[in-house]
């Protein structure tokens, strides 16, 4: 179910169009907590890798966004890791850059299409609310 649904968020946040079969994972979990339209909001969140063939970024869209999403989000773009690295804006989770490296060295010896063979990684619980005060709903 949860890999039904990354495969679908892929395509609605960003046009790409995944093969269900060469998704890999779950690489990563964690639950959050976060400001979202003047309320606080719990997030379970599952991280899946997925191996491009093609080593030219693909085109992005964002046809598929919903009217909150393009009220919120500026943009929607490829990153380097050594970039991603560096950036001064913040970035969820926390541990994206760890988490990344983890899934690059873990690719590696992996022939495409091959079934993810590492335990998923607990990122554990992350509040970026401001207001502790204010009743949590579920995402």
């Amino acid at each position: 179910a949860s890999a039904d649904a990354a495969i679908r968020e892929v395509h609605e946040e960003t046009g790409l169009v995944l093969e269900p079969a060469r998704l890999l994972g779950p690489v990563a979990r964690r639950s959050a907590i976060f400001d979202f339209q003047a309320r606080s909001v719990r997030q379970h969140e599952v991280f899946y890798a997925y191996q491009l063939t093609d080593s030219a970024p693909q085109e992005l869209s964002t046809d598929g966004w919903t009217a909150i999403e393009r009220s919120f989000v500026d943009e929607v773009t490829w990153w380097r890791l050594d970039d991603l690295r560096s950036v001064e804006i913040e970035v969820f989770p926390r541990q994206l850059v760890p988490l990344l490296e983890s899934v690059l060295e873990g690719l590696a010896p992996l022939p495409p299409g091959s079934p993810w063979p590492h335990e998923s990684v607990d990122l554990g619980h992350e509040d970026d609310t401001r207001d502790t005060q204010t009743p949590v709903s579920d995402a």
